[in-house]
């Protein structure tokens, strides 16, 4: 990082004292010292101050965006006699700011409210902070991305689900906003899907916005890796999640609710906002239940091609090859998401696909779906049940069973059921 211009002064007078070692440029320095801590620096690129919101010590590092928190005030001490040594006021600890602490990406860095000071856990990265004005673009002209296009169509197979999932992403990443709707993405290992996420979507928000949770994750009910997070992947989801079901609800609540409980070991439970978009991946037929009147899901079948295949049809003699090729294509890829003229609507509507069907069809029962359907007064699945009906054997070998009884007329017919089934009325 720069040098923080902060620490100059301390500098020049801690190197002044070096040949004039008197008591008033001592005091001098240390209430230079003072200042700085008052203003957060525990070291030249290492903020600190004390969380009202927790009641400890928090620092962040500023190279890397690192929080760590601390729960002793020795600790503290350690870190500021390290950067000031002999400088430090030996009252320095009461100098640190208390702050209440929040992760709100609508938010400025620090703010005032009912006399409380509040400090933003949330920095913008350069491409979240990216203001594209009169460069909005209306699509992403994949024809520009020779390695990443070949990506995404192994992901999502098509055009038009391509531009829906980047339609997704962008209205995500420009509005930091929950889009209230998901998409899982179905299929073999190996993929792709994975390398969108690490090197598309963590790279351009950042990896202290986004997690991965695996699938024992989502049964427990701690959650406390979802907090303070923009981006979230449900990683191999393989599941009975059932309407009712706890873990099914909770997916639910994840996926379009503003506010989750969140529940950590040895720390009381909380009410935190929900920021983060979640994508599913997973190679399971029916990986949760998915509901006729659905308002969350979109799925999509990957490919049945490795992406170690697709690496070799380019002419990457290694993965490692194609995937350094995506590295440097992916910045422009990531700006022209940012420079998208997003669709909210089109973002927070499920994409209607056959797998989506399958998976509706699979996750209830005949009696639900029949009701469903009729509900819905669908009659094209009707039809489609009777035109399969008449192809298959069951209606031939019905056609054959009642030529075989030769009856004259319909009323010998129903006599005849009545006979074989004592319930007919």
């Amino acid at each position: 990082m720069k040098t923080n211009k902060e620490f100059e002064k301390f500098l020049e007078l801690k190197e002044k004292y070096r040949t004039q070692a008197t008591k008033s440029l001592l005091e001098e320095v240390q209430y230079e010292v003072g200042i700085l801590i008052s203003n957060g620096w525990a070291t030249s690129s290492l903020k600190i101050v004390y969380d009202l919101s927790i009641e400890k010590y928090r620092t962040i590092g500023l190279d890397s965006i690192d929080y760590t928190i601390y729960e002793k005030d020795k600790s503290i001490k350690v870190i500021l006699r390290q950067t000031y040594g002999m400088f430090l006021p030996s009252n320095a600890i009461y100098f640190i700011r208390a702050k209440r602490m929040i992760f709100n990406p609508h938010k400025p860095l620090s703010f005032q409210k009912n006399g409380i000071e509040y400090a933003n856990l949330f920095l913008k990265n350069r491409f979240l902070s990216y203001a594209p004005k009169n460069n909005r673009i209306d699509k992403i002209n994949w024809s520009n991305y020779k390695v990443i296009t070949p990506l995404f169509e192994n992901v999502f197979k098509t055009l038009e689900r391509m531009d829906y999932f980047v339609n997704w992403l962008a209205s995500a990443f420009q509005t930091l906003n929950k889009t209230r709707t998901s998409i899982i993405s179905k299929g073999i290992q190996g993929t792709g899907k994975g390398v969108i996420f690490e090197k598309i979507i963590q790279y351009s928000i950042g990896e202290n916005y986004t997690t991965i949770i695996e699938n024992e994750a989502l049964r427990s009910r701690f959650n406390g890796e979802l907090e303070n997070k923009l981006f979230v992947l449900a990683n191999e989801i393989k599941s009975d999640f059932r309407e009712g079901n706890s873990t099914y609800e909770k997916l639910k609540m994840y996926v379009s609710d503003s506010k989750i409980r969140f529940e950590e070991k040895n720390v009381k439970a909380k009410t935190i906002t929900n920021f983060f978009n979640i994508w599913f991946h997973s190679n399971n037929d029916v990986p949760l239940q998915i509901q006729g009147s659905d308002r969350r899901y979109s799925v999509f079948n990957t490919k049945s091609k490795k992406l170690t295949e697709v690496s070799q049809e380019l002419g990457y003699v290694h993965i490692s090859d194609y995937i350094r090729a995506i590295e440097e294509e992916r910045d422009r890829f990531i700006f022209d998401i940012m420079s998208l003229k997003y669709n909210l609507e089109s973002a927070s509507t499920p994409f209607h696909t056959e797998e989506k069907e399958l998976i509706y069809e699979a996750s209830m029962s005949k009696m639900e779906v029949l009701s469903d359907k009729l509900k819905k007064k669908n009659i094209n699945y009707f039809i489609d049940i009777i035109e399969d009906f008449y192809q298959s054997i069951e209606h031939n070998n019905l056609i054959e069973d009642l030529s075989q009884l030769n009856f004259k007329n319909s009323t010998d017919l129903i006599i005849e059921l009545a006979h074989s089934n004592p319930n007919i009325t």
